[in-house]
């Protein structure tokens, strides 16, 4: 796609976000689902986490594309925010139905929901240099801290308002502590407050203090807060239960070099001979779950891949990296460009759908892997994809989720697993998904670097 094309399509995205999302009372962008085909939204909730979902990616596009009505939008949204969901007590409502009496006095209030809010907060202070941003991201990060202290960095996904306890049978996700340990440390190299990087340490010392890391060198997918030896799953994923974790791991590469090792190591186990990575670990079998391959856990393996080797130069990581993407590739329909979600071991695709959001990061990772080797291949097919996105998902002014790769046309419940279905069903922070990697595109099309960009490393990846 040209970059004129690009411009276009950022803009059908851009435009649908905030005409379509905002019908409602209070005016916030509606986050939960809406159905194409009846122009219908179901239920009508927003959610605080789409700061970083997808608000931060209009902001971008405003940015880029010198937009100043897309950047006006971002940041009233974020206003409206703080007017409707900032507690006295320092916390947020996570979720808002904009029908109903908004309650200021909740029993709890989720964590588990405030891990893209705080890096939609890092993001949107890098976006505009404005304090306040950085003011809302310390005042929140002061409510966590003793939370983080109290359970060892184990944070929980709920907290008593009251008490700043968590319900005992609550769990600890390692998916949340990796992202907050991530930005802590990242805002500590910001703003040169080392007590950010302590915290993160904290967070950091507690999963690596859990029973599976200690004997597998994996994370659980949840562990109770209280103690840490109790695993709440049978089964942890290697896409962001694990992922999440080893990225905060690499904003500190010399400290923890050995235990990145260790993982990476762990992590070349779950790739199949044909490219493609098994992305679950049977926690109380103590092996890999042999199931089908899923587009969603490869393609964060492919970024966690590259990033290793940009930092420690491991060519066993980016030889793992090209195995992966080469495979996927080669599942592409001839008649669609799609790459479809799911395979078996022998690469024979067991559902014939494509998915919008992880089409779309997906596409993302051809572009680091682009950027790193610098062949023009992965560009090439990144460019594919976003053509056969934008003609596909993009049909008139809506954006489907779900696409049979075969047909190209919208994929019904029948064709597609339990799991994923209704299949007309969408989320605003899908579109935002989407929105990320033609901005990404348009990014590297101008020269810039994923690796190095630090700005574009930071915005483009998923979480």
């Amino acid at each position: 796609m040209t970059k004129k094309q690009l411009k276009t399509t950022i803009t059908r995205l851009c435009d649908f976000i905030i005409t379509e999302t905002t019908q409602n009372p209070l005016g916030l962008s509606l986050t939960r689902a809406f159905w194409p085909q009846q122009k219908k939204w179901q239920p009508t909730l927003a959610e605080f986490d789409d700061i970083g979902d997808y608000l931060t990616f209009v902001l971008w596009a405003g940015k880029i594309l010198k937009n100043k009505k897309y950047i006006s939008f971002a940041k009233n949204q974020l206003s409206l925010w703080f007017k409707y969901a900032k507690l006295n007590s320092g916390w947020y409502l996570t979720t808002i139905n904009p029908y109903k009496p908004i309650n200021k006095h909740p029993l709890t209030v989720s964590i588990y929901d405030l891990q893209d809010s705080i890096l939609g907060l890092y993001e949107f202070y890098l976006l505009t240099n404005n304090e306040k941003y950085l003011v809302e991201l310390k005042n929140l990060i002061q409510k966590l801290a003793p939370v983080i202290k109290l359970y060892s960095g184990r944070i929980p996904n709920k907290i008593i308002t009251s008490l700043n306890l968590a319900p005992p049978w609550k769990s600890a996700n390692p998916a949340v502590a990796g992202i907050i340990a991530e930005h802590l440390y990242l805002l500590s190299k910001t703003s040169k407050i080392t007590k950010y990087e302590k915290l993160a340490d904290k967070i950091v010392s507690g999963w690596l203090n859990t029973h599976l890391w200690q004997n597998q060198n994996l994370f659980h997918q949840g562990v109770n807060p209280y103690i840490s030896s109790v695993s709440i799953y049978s089964q942890t994923k290697i896409m962001k239960e694990n992922s999440n974790i080893i990225y905060a791991l690499l904003q500190r590469p010399k400290k923890y070099h050995d235990k990145i090792n260790k993982f990476l190591n762990k992590l070349l186990r779950f790739q199949h001979p044909s490219g493609g990575f098994f992305g679950y670990w049977d926690v109380k079998k103590d092996t890999i779950v042999k199931n089908n391959f899923d587009k969603t856990q490869n393609f964060v393996i492919i970024d966690l891949l590259t990033d290793i080797y940009f930092k420690f130069k491991s060519k066993k990581a980016l030889a793992a990296a090209v195995k992966c993407t080469n495979f996927w590739l080669s599942l592409k329909d001839k008649n669609t460009d799609l790459v479809p979600e799911y395979t078996n071991f022998q690469g024979t695709v067991t559902h014939h759908i494509a998915k919008l959001d992880q089409s779309a990061d997906f596409y993302s990772s051809l572009l680091r892997l682009f950027c790193l080797t610098k062949k023009k291949v992965y560009l090439k097919e990144a460019e594919i994809g976003a053509q056969a996105m934008s003609q596909y998902f993009g049909r008139s002014d809506w954006w489907h989720r779900i696409i049979n790769t075969k047909t190209g046309k919208p994929a019904n419940d029948s064709g597609i697993p339990a799991k994923d279905r209704p299949a007309g069903m969408n989320l605003t922070k899908y579109v935002g998904g989407a929105l990320r990697f033609y901005l990404s595109l348009y990014q590297v099309k101008s020269g810039k670097s994923m690796q190095t960009d630090k700005l574009l490393w930071l915005m483009s990846r998923d979480r």
